[in-house]
């Protein structure tokens, strides 16, 4: 069988190199051999054995559906003061809607606002965006006028809000397997009406963003 090898990879190097291989001497030409033979099997080892399986390809599968960062769009959110429901708006977004394809909407100008709920001074107003468990890399809130939000087009500047938080202490942002929670306190908040808006970011594991809002009624 080596035997065999060795002829076969003369005749080769022969046929390559024509009739400069004649006349260099026996141990070259076994070098040269060698050399040969020890390529062509570092070439037939290099080559994985990779089952026909691995191949096919199919429709993309969605990885993260139901674990806790669910597709389509951002969910509705369930807010709370004290013991009462605030009702809030889902009002602008930028979302998955599958693993391949990210899309970016709102509700339209002005945004359809819920009516405003009364809000006490020192309640606690708790915000869930329900499913959702990974922890988000932001989560800020501001409070502006109501009066922001009506008109037949957005004003040009955006109004200074008189609260501008992030949420960065853990008492006020926490994960659970219900979903992503954020609390606070409404201390100093002057009578008016007031639109609380919660924007939150998420990184992980796709990425998206949501914008809620919430009107208030001080008193």
């Amino acid at each position: 069988m080596a035997l065999a090898l060795m002829r076969g990879a003369a005749l080769f190097l022969r046929r390559a190199l024509g009739a400069s291989v004649v006349g260099l001497p026996a141990s070259v030409v076994s070098v040269l051999v060698a050399m040969a033979l020890a390529g062509g099997c570092a070439g037939r080892e290099s080559v994985p054995t990779v089952p026909p399986s691995y191949f096919e390809v199919g429709p993309p599968v969605p990885p993260l559906r139901g674990e806790g960062f669910p597709f389509g769009r951002p969910p509705a959110p369930e807010v709370s003061a004290g013991e009462r429901p605030l009702a809030g708006l889902l009002a602008a977004w930028t979302w998955p809607e599958d693993p391949n394809r990210t899309v970016m909407a709102d509700v339209g100008w002005p945004p359809p606002l819920p009516p405003a709920a009364r809000l006490f001074a020192g309640e606690t107003v708790r915000l869930r965006v329900p499913g959702v468990t990974f922890r988000p890399s932001e989560a800020r809130l501001q409070v502006v006028p109501r009066f922001h939000y009506v008109g037949g087009a957005p004003p040009r500047r955006a109004p200074e809000p008189i609260t501008d938080i992030s949420f960065d202490a853990v008492r006020q942002l926490r994960v659970d397997r219900s979903g992503t929670w954020l609390e606070w306190e409404a201390d100093g908040l002057p009578p008016g009406e007031w639109v609380l808006v919660f924007h939150l970011r998420w990184d992980a594991p796709i990425g998206g963003d949501a914008t809620y809002l919430v009107p208030v009624r001080a008193r």
